[in-house]
């Protein structure tokens, strides 16, 4: 049964399914960025009342609430904690209540498009509108893209391209009224912005995945739904592999990174406790699930769950290698004026691989669930007629040199060292390389390629 953008949150959370699950995520999800950005960019907790300087600095930092007094700001703060508590709970519908003078001045500040709250209790939308008006432009679209699901709600349309059409309306309308600050990216030393980004954002995503997946192993939805939703430390408490003490100590100061928007190379500042969040980190907390947990049918999802996360950064630095390699050994992708751009662009992508730190992906490979990568290429025309991917424990990359160049199926370049994946091609569609298919040379496995990333070898 579809719900309505205009229930309360008590009415609209009371069942968990899929839709349910990707609107807590999303709602969520901006809760922490909008946390990490006062504590990162400015240096304002909000996790209970500010205090005088730092009131003046959110209205500094947020005009458009200027004429609230700082009661009413710290009001409406705790409405935000509230609505990040309600989510952060998969099974917790706990309503929220505004006071009409909030609600008023909130809702001058931009017409809202549906009721943001029913005698006091916020509406599903309700939320969505107040982490709007919190929120900086960076941060909207994934929100809105999650959070408006023609499957979820029964006042969005069912085709794909009116709802594209109302989200789109969706991101421009609060474009107007929230933030304009950039997304804060904590690099150090020598590595990537980019990298470091993605990495982040993986996760985010991960962890998000995994204690919600959590809370549908442990608790018990029936009876969560009647009283307040348990706490995760009552969750650990009551299974038997994750039950003693150190374990979670460990595993809440895990869930506080998540909750509070930490990322990588954010510095942890909580009860006394203070350290740098690194990868390392992230990975032995992850380990601590992979170890202790069965891979059985109750707590399988979480395997998946770490295996999804260990693929996905796997993925990050080869899929472009074997996407590439697609579109040079394809014969329906490759044309004589795009040769060479593909060529440079596989020589690039090789060469990312051999930057990587291979203790890095040394402690990556033990999340996996089984010895495979699934290396995935998509978004190909040719998709109806051919499953794109490759399925390998080790993706192989071949170099080939040659003095006088190559002739790729029909096309010829001058370039003499060529880097292509192995990968699985029928013979119908695979181009040969100078009159021969790959699997018809013989290779040869050399250093120093193939200590630099395991799963990865390059044969010359």
């Amino acid at each position: 049964m579809k719900r309505s953008l205009e229930d309360t949150i008590k009415n609209a959370y009371y069942r968990v399914d899929g839709e349910l699950v990707l609107i807590k995520s999303a709602l969520v999800s901006l809760c922490t960025e909008i946390d990490r950005h006062f504590r990162v960019g400015h240096g304002i907790s909000i996790r209970g009342e500010l205090d005088e300087d730092s009131l003046k600095q959110f209205a500094y930092l947020y005009p458009r609430f200027s004429f609230f007094n700082d009661k009413q700001l710290n009001r409406l703060l705790t409405i935000f904690l509230l609505i990040r508590g309600v989510n952060a709970h998969l099974y917790s519908n706990k309503p929220i209540f505004i006071d009409d003078d909030i609600a008023d001045m909130l809702t001058s500040i931009c017409e809202p498009k549906y009721k943001v709250h029913i005698n006091g209790e916020l509406t599903i939308y309700g939320s969505f509108y107040i982490l709007m008006l919190l929120s900086h432009k960076y941060m909207i679209w994934p929100v809105i893209t999650s959070f408006l699901k023609n499957k979820f709600f029964v006042e969005l349309p069912n085709h794909g391209n009116e709802l594209s059409e109302i989200q789109q309306e969706t991101q421009k309308y609060f474009q107007e009224y929230c933030g304009v600050g950039k997304p804060i990216v904590n690099v150090r030393g020598s590595e990537s912005k980019v990298y470091t980004q993605y990495l982040s954002d993986v996760i985010k995503k991960t962890l998000t995945v995994l204690f919600f997946d959590l809370e549908k192993i442990f608790a018990n939805r029936d009876v969560a739904f009647k009283r307040n939703a348990p706490s995760f430390r009552q969750l650990l408490h009551n299974d038997p592999f994750l039950n003693d003490d150190d374990t979670i100590d460990k595993l809440a100061e895990f869930r506080n990174i998540w909750l509070h928007g930490y990322l990588i190379n954010d510095d942890y500042k909580e009860e006394g406790v203070e350290f740098t969040v690194s990868i390392e980190y992230i990975f032995n907390k992850l380990m601590i699930f992979k170890t202790l947990l069965p891979d059985d049918y109750k707590y399988g999802i979480i395997h998946e769950d770490l295996n999804a996360f260990a693929t996905s950064l796997f993925h990050f630095a080869a899929l472009r290698v074997v996407e590439v390699g697609y579109k040079l050994l394809d014969n329906r992708l490759l044309t004589q004026d795009k040769i060479e751009e593909r060529i440079k662009n596989e020589g690039l992508a090789v060469s990312k691989i051999k930057v990587y730190d291979p203790s890095f992906y040394d402690s990556l490979s033990p999340l996996l669930r089984s010895g495979e990568i699934n290396w995935r290429v998509s978004g190909s025309k040719f998709t109806h007629v051919i499953t794109r991917k490759t399925v390998c424990e080790t993706l192989t990359i071949v170099k080939l040199e040659s003095e006088k160049g190559f002739d790729v199926g029909g096309c010829h370049t001058n370039a003499q060292t060529l880097f292509l994946p192995l990968i699985d091609l029928p013979k119908e569609y695979q181009n040969k390389i100078n009159g021969k298919y790959l699997d018809e040379y013989s290779f040869i496995e050399k250093e120093p390629y193939s200590k630099h990333f395991k799963f990865v070898k390059v044969l010359c």
